[in-house]
């Protein structure tokens, strides 16, 4: 490819489904390569969205590699900025006459720069994973005071831990106000385009929602259930509840969603674009005295994603001496590290709550890689991808399974109101009659095939129930994975954009087939 034009033409041709087409002499699979998701674009942001989204380990041999974002920066730039930016991209590309060359030193990492440069005014990326939001010498002072805190030396920017800390750090040393990670829980994210989608991903796909406190992205007005009257407003960082529990249960007025809250004992509405997203501030470090400690560098402190993680942490920290040391079943252990599992790579640690101790607790070992399990938790593994599902389920059952439920979709045994089917696996009821094996339930429950058995975010333990009052109490109630026994069971669920985690994709025929990257993994014909 060389113009415009050439890219306009292959964008065209990827819609039209027309695979066997050539740009100028070159096979169009040649072109695009591996980029996930490509064929099933339906617009020219589609395109953009697939390319920018490519792994960099799966870039293609070819021109379109420039518009993919490094996975470091992809990391740690919010869905709605990203969608933003892509949307800028979109129009500007769309606006190129088709004989002018494409840049052949064109760089997406640049683009995106520059966007948050015009658009976030002093909250711009320099680089990856650098940014110029505090000043050099600020930096250099960092890390000669705090880089200890952090278990590579230095802040790892593809870390969530290592970014909570940070803010944490720049903000009570250095009065500076960071946050990557900022947005509402109204509109879209990346991978939910509705209009409601940031609400259906960190509200309905959340469990622990019920119980969460949320909070106001800014001085905002609550009204009245009946007669939509401002009855008051919240100063930014007011604490709530959410009442509503999906996206059907929303209000729509005019262009706007609103949901219902409880404050202070009271039902109210506030609009979706009022509220800060559970990604956002209103997760709070936890709060301890650090004064009462002699031991250093043993806490971590971090942001609980709901209450009880919070409330876990606070009983080893509070109830333990001044060496963190305390007395269990006649021995007395100490505390080496407390805090969230050290982890780096992809997807969510099984771990919630790490403590590692200076001898093994049997079965345990020194190491408590502790699964908080709420009494209304549902979903278990959400829009699997084909290697989480082979993990779990093997590959000759696996394979078993995607056909035996093709059939199924195909006999219209199972209901469906989307073109695109994704798996997933939940507590009772699920609608697919499977029931995994205990293999297969311990390793949704503890990730070791995903993440390794020795790796922190692989869970060896779980606890449900109230947090009681002594760590001697409440390692006694702790009980290893294996002895878990959920009930739990694979569920099928629709949805209306496709992906490389849709394993089954309605054709225009009427028929279903199963998603390519899936029949690869599986090797089914």
């Amino acid at each position: 490819m060389e113009t415009y034009g050439d890219l306009k033409n292959l964008i065209n041709l990827i819609k039209s489904k027309k695979k066997n087409s050539k740009i100028k002499g070159v096979a169009i699979d040649t072109i695009v390569g591996n980029i996930p998701g490509i064929n099933y674009i339906k617009s020219v942001f589609d395109f953009y969205k697939a390319a920018y989204d490519t792994p960099d380990d799966k870039r293609p041999n070819s021109w379109l590699k420039r518009l993919d974002v490094d996975d470091e920066m992809s990391a740690i730039v919010d869905d709605n900025v990203e969608n933003g930016f892509l949307q800028s991209a979109t129009k500007t590309f769309e606006k190129q006459p088709d004989d002018k060359k494409l840049n052949p030193d064109f760089d997406m990492n640049q683009e995106m720069i520059k966007y948050l440069d015009s658009k976030y005014s002093g909250r711009t990326l320099t680089g990856i994973p650098a940014f110029n939001l505090v000043k050099e010498d600020t930096f250099d002072k960092f890390l000669r005071l705090y880089s200890y805190r952090f278990p590579k030396g230095y802040p790892d920017m593809n870390n969530k831990q290592d970014i909570l800390l940070l803010e944490s750090i720049l903000k009570e040393e250095f009065d500076v106000n960071f946050s990557l990670k900022e947005a509402s829980l109204g509109g879209r994210t990346t991978n939910f385009s509705q209009p409601t989608g940031a609400f259906y991903k960190y509200v309905e796909l959340n469990d622990s929602s019920d119980t969460m406190d949320f909070e106001t992205e800014r001085n905002a007005p609550i009204f009245d259930t009946k007669s939509f009257e401002i009855i008051d407003n919240l100063n930014k960082g007011e604490k709530f509840k959410i009442l509503d529990n999906k996206e059907t249960d929303l209000t729509k007025k005019g262009p706007s969603y609103y949901t219902r809250i409880e404050y202070k004992g009271k039902e109210y509405f506030i609009k979706l674009t009022d509220i800060l997203k559970p990604s956002g501030k209103q997760v709070d470090f936890i709060d301890v005295n650090l004064d009462i400690k002699t031991k250093e560098n043993v806490f971590n402190n971090f942001k609980a994603g709901h209450g009880q993680e919070k409330d876990i942490v606070k009983l080893w920290y509070d109830t333990s001496g001044k060496n963190y040391e305390f007395n269990y079943d006649g021995k007395q252990y100490e505390i080496e590290r407390l805090g969230a599992p050290t982890f780096s790579g992809k997807g969510n640690p099984k771990t919630d709550v790490f403590v590692k101790l200076d001898k093994p607790i049997s079965p345990y070992g020194e190491d408590l890689k502790i699964s908080l399990k709420a009494a209304n938790a549902t979903f278990v593994e959400n829009w699997m991808l084909p290697t989480r599902f082979e993990q779990i389920l093997g590959l000759e059952d696996g394979r078993k399974i995607i056909i035996e439920f093709l059939e199924k979709l195909q006999k219209q045994e199972i209901g469906t109101r989307s073109p695109f089917m994704y798996w997933f696996i939940k507590t009772k009821p699920y609608n697919s009659s499977y029931e995994l094996t205990k293999e297969q339930e311990y390793e949704a429950y503890s990730g070791a095939n995903k993440f390794g058995s020795d790796s922190e975010a692989t869970a060896n333990c779980y606890f449900k129930g109230e947090v009681p009052n002594t760590i001697d109490e409440f390692v006694n109630d702790l009980r290893p994975i294996s002895e878990l026994d959920a009930d739990i069971g694979l569920h099928l669920r629709g949805y209306a954009k496709g992906g490389n985690a849709s394993c089954y994709i309605l054709q225009e025929d009427g028929k279903w087939q199963i998603n390519p990257s899936w029949k690869k993994r599986f090797n089914i014909d």
